[in-house]
């Protein structure tokens, strides 16, 4: 089996390389979390004082929405990297943007950062505020009970968005910690494919 055919077993390997590579830094991890208006799912997420999303192309997928699975993820987070199998390094390299960073998987699983990603600037106040839960905005920003979502976020929007991306940052901390804990007591020396259900969607009930 070709354990580079299946998007897990590459999480493990990012997660594994990131918490190697990162000694002093404590990494929350989300897998599968929804975000923005259109609800798309991260493939992984880090959450370390900024946020960093990670797009997975296992080497059986095709690149066919890759660049706008790529521009949706600016909209929200501080940084982004395209994670792909060295077959596809070419054909991501092509058509990466200046502020996207490209993680390879070599055969022998071997991971590398080939470009660096640069902090995303400008993100949309709207897909920030369409990634928090109503119940969590109106208990961050003390609004009535009753207020709808349209309202909410309408109101919200006249905030600057340093405080939204704080706000945000406040939420994702939230939900990820407990699942963070229970995944960092659980699994062994290396991440194992099984282990990411613990930072799946479905665990976490982020939405």
């Amino acid at each position: 089996m070709n354990r580079l055919n299946d998007a897990n077993n590459i999480k493990a390997l990012l997660i594994d390389f990131l918490i190697d590579n990162n000694q002093d830094v404590d990494f929350l991890f989300g897998s599968e979390v929804f975000f923005g208006k259109k609800k798309r799912q991260t493939d992984i997420i880090t959450v370390n004082g900024t946020i960093t999303a990670y797009e997975i192309k296992a080497s059986n997928d095709d690149f066919r929405r890759v660049r706008e699975q790529l521009d949706d993820y600016k909209k929200v987070f501080d940084y982004q990297y395209l994670v792909v199998t060295e077959e596809h390094e070419k054909k991501a390299t092509s058509f990466l943007k200046k502020n996207e960073g490209l993680i390879v998987i070599d055969r022998n699983l071997n991971v590398m950062i080939c470009k660096k990603a640069s902090l995303i600037k400008k993100q949309s106040k709207a897909e920030i505020l369409e990634t928090i839960p109503l119940s969590f905005l109106k208990m961050q920003y003390r609004l009535p009970s009753d207020l709808n979502a349209f309202n909410c976020r309408n109101i919200l929007l006249k905030r600057r968005l340093p405080e939204l991306k704080i706000t945000l940052k406040n939420f994702l901390e939230s939900r990820l910690r407990p699942r963070n804990d229970l995944f960092k007591s659980e699994k062994g020396v290396s991440t194992h494919f099984e282990d990411i259900k613990l930072l799946s969607r479905q665990a976490l009930q982020l939405d």
